[in-house]
């Protein structure tokens, strides 16, 4: 399950309107050169702000580099029941490495596809918390 929080202000492009669970399911398949897909369903539902009510369809693909680095892409096909079937899509592609067992550092790429997307292109770092 994912947690979202609106932290920003959704006019200056630094927030999304509201705060959200979205819990998903899927499969993750490990292919023979080591790279793992990971097809999956996923909800998105708002509890505060303004109203969500999103399908989404993902495909997660992850390929181990050398050095504990890693390569990420996820692509994101929602549909938003609250828009009369709207499908914005979005694509991420994450380069990550390991620091210890518990900690990583990434950086990725966005970029935003379909019509009323909720952006063109946006750059991102990040921690992620492995337990």
């Amino acid at each position: 399950m994912d947690w979202i929080i609106d932290l920003g202000d959704l006019d200056k492009g630094i927030g999304i309107g509201s705060d959200q669970i979205a819990p998903f399911g899927g499969l993750a398949l490990t292919l023979p050169n080591n790279m793992s897909v990971i097809p999956l369903v996923q909800q998105f539902l708002s509890y505060s702000g303004e109203k969500v009510n999103t399908t989404a369809f993902r495909l997660i693909a992850m390929k181990p580099l050398p050095n504990n680095t890693w390569l990420k892409l996820d692509a994101i096909a929602p549909f938003d029941w609250e828009d009369d079937g709207a499908i914005r899509g979005t694509s991420e592609i994450q380069l990550g490495k390991d620091i210890n067992e518990s900690l990583a550092i990434y950086s990725d790429v966005l970029i935003g596809f379909g019509g009323g997307k909720t952006y063109d292109w946006g750059l991102g770092l990040g921690l992620r918390f492995k337990y």
